[in-house]
């Protein structure tokens, strides 16, 4: 069943930040910054919130603070594979990872001390008419 898929998950996975950042760093072939969110996880999410896209940050190292700022790490496939959002604490970070799999999408987020969040699932399914 797959809430206890997710408890076993979040169990396993409570003290591999490190590792889960090495691999997921080794597949890194890009990167975008911006201020503010800019990429949907969930769909939607936007119009249902009424936020603002995220603006586009040329030159990290001109920002006075990381507050707000959010690094998206992209695979070969183009593929966000982590998120690293900024926060009000200089130069402390939360991290989401993502990992894929044939119609599934797992999201596990860590804290800017390297606990662990959440573990979530999406799980796309798409029907042919």
């Amino acid at each position: 069943m797959i809430p206890d898929k997710l408890k076993d998950d979040f169990n396993s996975l409570r003290n591999m930040f490190d590792e889960l950042k090495r691999e997921i760093d080794k597949n890194v072939v890009r990167e975008e910054n911006y201020k503010g969110e800019f990429y949907e996880i969930s769909p939607y999410s936007y119009q249902r919130n009424r936020f603002k896209q995220g603006k586009i940050v040329g030159n990290v190292t001109s920002l006075k603070t990381t507050n707000n700022l959010f690094t998206y790490y992209f695979d070969v496939k183009n593929q966000i594979i982590e998120i690293r959002e900024g926060l009000e604490l200089k130069n402390q970070f939360y991290y989401t990872f993502f990992i894929y799999e044939k119609e599934l999408m797992k999201t596990i987020a860590y804290d800017n001390s390297k606990r662990i969040v959440n573990v979530r699932y999406y799980l796309y399914v798409f029907r042919m008419p």
